[in-house]
């Protein structure tokens, strides 16, 4: 699989705010954005926290594409890119700026994967 095109979410709350973007690497690696802000996940020594991160929002993209591949594991790296991104729901006025192509939608993305 052809990595060469690294991708990256932006993390957003249920409430469609933006945490922080990194713009430099937003402007040309941005797929979408994904649940990234207040999220509870697993803390050192067996806790959990509650954090706020594009860490976060990559792990629920990834998520969505390591779906994709079970369903179809032909997918090229490239194709894979093309569902997430066509797939999204789409944002408009300045919340779609900090969202790439939208808010990832796995439902869509799988819906959109041929077997």
């Amino acid at each position: 699989m052809d990595l060469s095109q690294p991708c990256c979410a932006a993390a957003v709350s249920a409430q469609v705010q933006f945490g922080h973007v990194h713009r430099r690497l937003v402007q040309r690696n941005l797929v979408a954005a994904a649940p990234g802000v207040d999220i509870i996940a697993a803390a050192p020594g067996g806790a959990y926290d509650v954090s706020s991160a594009t860490s976060l929002a990559a792990a629920h993209v990834s998520g969505i594409a390591a779906l994709m591949l079970e369903r179809n594991p032909q997918l090229t790296a490239p194709q894979i890119r093309a569902v997430l991104t066509a797939s999204t729901q789409k944002l408009k006025g300045e919340a779609g700026q900090d969202a790439g192509a939208g808010i990832a939608d796995a439902a869509a993305a799988l819906a959109a994967v041929k077997k």
